[in-house]
């Protein structure tokens, strides 16, 4: 395409004087078809070669979310779960104790004591998982925006009031990329 359009705006150059008008429109228009043609191509290129690896990191970091939150999700209903069980025992035995049966309370608190301790243990367990799911996924968000920073090819510095974009996003690009 390109050499067409080469040799036709050559060709056209040289003849434009005994070209009829409406040849030498046509001709221009199709010179021009093809460098727009050829210009999209380009920009195409250059969007793709920009943004393939943000979206490439940025779709990495959206499935590991998704992972996260799945397990986070699950984590918490099973802690939800393990209070609802806590709570029917502590509900069961109250009802006892109110209505004056002391020895029933009594006994179904004796009763109830390991179910409710290894009940106890579990929530305690699931409850530090949650709260592990939820650190890792603070800090994957965290180790996430320094990938799309860097895959940007920009670091932040933060300037201060009054300091315009250009000055805060620095080029990533200095002696310490050339070992």
């Amino acid at each position: 395409m390109e050499a067409a359009k080469r040799v036709t705006a050559g060709w056209l150059a040289r003849q434009w004087r005994v070209t009829a008008w409406i040849w030498r429109a046509v001709l221009v228009a199709l010179v021009a078809g093809v460098a727009v043609i050829n210009a999209i191509s380009v920009y195409a290129q250059l969007v793709a070669a920009h943004i393939g690896d943000r979206g490439a990191v940025h779709s990495a970091i959206e499935m590991q979310d998704a992972a996260l939150a799945s397990r986070i999700e699950v984590a918490a209903h099973t802690v939800a779960d393990l209070d609802r069980r806590l709570g029917q025992i502590d509900t069961a035995i109250e009802e006892a104790a109110k209505r004056g049966k002391t020895n029933t309370a009594l006994s179904a608190m004796e009763a109830q004591r390991r179910v409710r301790a290894s009940l106890v243990d579990e929530r305690n367990r699931e409850a530090g998982t949650l709260a592990a799911l939820k650190a890792e996924r603070a800090s994957m968000a965290d180790r996430a925006h320094g990938a799309v920073l860097r895959s940007t090819g920009y670091r932040i510095d933060g300037g201060g009031i009054g300091t315009s974009i250009n000055h805060c996003l620095k080029p990533h690009f200095g002696p310490q990329h050339l070992r």
